[in-house]
Formats: structure tokens, C-alpha cells, sequence
């Protein structure tokens, strides 16, 4: 037990720096946003570190000040969707010390290995569905080492819109809640086919059978006249 206290000190000084870049990543972005980028903001950004030590490490960093109370209600809601396990949440507020800061509120805690390594899959719902009432929202993984990923890229319907950026060892989704009246998002883990992908590959396939059966009577028909006619011929 005593050898896993320094691993543990390790991971939330880790966590820790993270957060401080987050926060520092917030105060430029609200100082001077470019043109193309103002409407994209977060509001609030989720981040993962999975990987490194038998507990994933994350943290929730809201671009303002939210009440305690809030804040633990937001990590209950993650926990009541997900189902994962939550311990050692911390909640902090703190001001920037760059010049024109504000405060801001961040929560950091540990949960079971959420990134699966074996699915190449990265969960987005919990995080998504919490914090709904956020209408920009960015879930950041960082996963260091191998990580052959097969998860969601980009994906829209009536309620949210998401988009990737992905980088070795780092996949940033970008969320857009558009309505946020819902009860569940059921996203999909990995990539799905669109409808009409795969409607369009069913019309190549079918198109392509017809040209075969087409083929093959055509051959059929043009051997029976042949020989009929070379029947006829053999007769006179």
C-alpha cells in the first residue's frame, strides 16, 4: 500500500497540470477568439486520462463559476447513466492569474477503465447527457500508448451534432447540443454505415446480379439458337 502512494500522487499531479492547461486553454480562447472559432467555444470540457494506472483520471472543467452542489450533481448524473464507480472527487474553484481571468470551476475523480483498449471504443453519452444543459461541449481522451481506435467519428441527429479531431494519442470531440429535451441519446460505441450506404451498396450488389443472371440467359439463349441452327444446316 505504501508503494502506491506516490503512483497515486503521480497520476493527480498528472491530473492536475492537465486541468491547468484546460484552464489556461479557456482564458486565451475567451480573450481572443478567432472568427471561425467563436461559435465552437466549450462551455465546459471533459477530460480523460486513461491508461495509466489501474484508474482512468477525469476531470470536468466548467468555463465559469457552478455551485458545488451543481457540480455534484453533474458527476451523480455521469455516474447514474454510466454506471461506473466514482472515488476520490475533488471540486475546485480557482482564479488564473493572468491578467482579466475569471474564475472558473473544475471537478477531477477516478473511475474504472472506461477507454476499451480491446473494442477500441470511447464512451461519450454519460458525459454528454450530464451536462446537456451546455450547448457546446468538448470530451477530450488522452490515451497514451497503443490504442487501435474503431470508435464514433462523427455523428448528427435532431438532438446533438459531434465531430472529431483525432491525433495520436489524443481524440477531441467537439459536441453541439442542439435540443436538449431528451431522455436518451443512444449513441453508437463504434461508426455505424449510414442508410444509405449500405442502401446504395444493396442497389450495386442487385445491379450487379441482374448483369450476371442477364449474362447467363443471354449465353444460354445464343447457345440454344446455335445449335438449332446448326441442326437445321446438318438436316439440308
Amino acid at each position: 500500500m505504501t508503494r502506491l502512494l506516490p503512483a497515486i500522487g503521480i497520476f493527480r499531479f498528472v491530473m492536475t497540470h492537465l486541468l491547468l492547461v484546460a484552464v489556461i486553454g479557456f482564458v486565451f480562447g475567451h480573450a481572443a477568439p478567432s472568427r471561425s472559432d467563436t461559435a465552437a467555444l466549450p462551455e465546459v470540457i471533459v477530460l480523460v486520462l486513461s491508461g495509466v494506472g489501474p484508474f482512468d483520471q477525469v476531470a470536468v472543467n466548467y468555463d465559469t463559476v457552478v455551485s458545488q452542489r451543481q457540480t455534484e450533481e453533474d458527476i451523480r448524473e455521469i455516474k447514474r447513466i454510466s454506471g461506473w464507480p466514482v472515488r476520490n472527487l475533488e471540486i475546485v474553484t480557482h482564479k488564473d492569474s493572468t491578467p482579466g481571468s475569471k474564475p472558473v470551476t473544475s471537478s477531477r475523480f477516478e473511475v474504472p477503465p472506461i477507454a476499451n483498449k480491446a473494442e477500441g471504443t470511447l464512451p461519450l453519452e454519460p458525459f454528454i447527457s450530464a451536462l446537456r444543459r451546455f450547448r457546446s461541449i468538448q470530451v477530450i481522451y488522452l490515451i497514451p500508448g497503443e490504442f487501435n481506435f474503431h470508435g464514433l467519428k462523427d455523428f448528427e441527429n435532431d438532438y446533438v451534432k459531434i465531430k472529431l479531431r483525432q491525433r495520436e494519442g489524443a481524440y477531441t470531440y467537439q459536441v453541439q447540443v442542439k435540443n436538449p429535451e431528451f431522455d436518451n441519446l443512444n449513441l453508437p460505441l463504434k461508426e455505424e454505415r449510414s442508410a444509405e450506404m449500405q442502401k446504395t451498396n444493396i442497389s450495386v450488389a442487385a445491379r450487379l446480379m441482374i448483369v450476371l443472371m442477364v449474362a447467363v440467359v443471354g449465353g444460354v439463349l445464343v447457345y440454344l439458337i446455335a445449335s438449332r441452327f446448326s441442326r437445321s444446316s446438318t438436316n439440308r
